[in-house]
């Protein structure tokens, strides 16, 4: 079990929809030991749903879901106005397929098989450009299981 502190700033939270369990468990290991709080499904409904009512900093999306297609919860958080950074995970690694998911809204969009240190960079750099008056990142080095937040707080021009 994961200790986290009851006080301080929150720790990113990200929604992770991927059937594979053995590939939604190691994901959510390797976030986890980042600096994320993740929570996984494995249905594309139930991601649906749970991105349209929670509150998360990012969406890790899995293209290629047995009931949903990941294009099409994509359009459909958009289409509503969802604008939580989206990134899509996908086998399918053809340049025309990667130009289609970032056409249907993602933000960014990553092969498999993927390196987890590249998986956390990418969503550092998602949640960094994310609009907000307080942003957050998980921080941790190559082989350290050690995390901390690191907080950016826009600083007013005094012009």
């Amino acid at each position: 079990m994961k200790h986290r502190p009851s006080i301080g700033p929150p720790i990113p939270r990200v929604l992770l929809v991927e059937d594979d369990d053995d590939t939604r468990l190691e994901i959510t290991a390797a976030l986890e030991d980042h600096g994320f709080a993740v929570d996984g499904v494995s249905r594309g409904h139930a991601g649906l749903l749970r991105a349209l009512e929670g509150a998360f900093d990012a969406v890790v999306l899995d293209r290629m879901l047995p009931d949903v297609d990941g294009l099409s919860i994509l359009s459909t958080l958009r289409n509503v106005g969802k604008q939580t950074p989206v990134l899509i995970l996908s086998a399918l690694s053809a340049v025309d397929e990667r130009v289609r998911g970032l056409r249907a809204g993602g933000d960014d969009y990553l092969t498999k098989p993927f390196d987890s240190l590249e998986l956390t960079a990418r969503l550092n750099a998602l949640l960094r450009r994310r609009p907000s008056s307080r942003r957050c990142r998980a921080w941790a080095t190559s082989s350290s299981i050690q995390t901390r937040i690191v907080w950016y707080v826009p600083v007013r021009s005094l012009n």
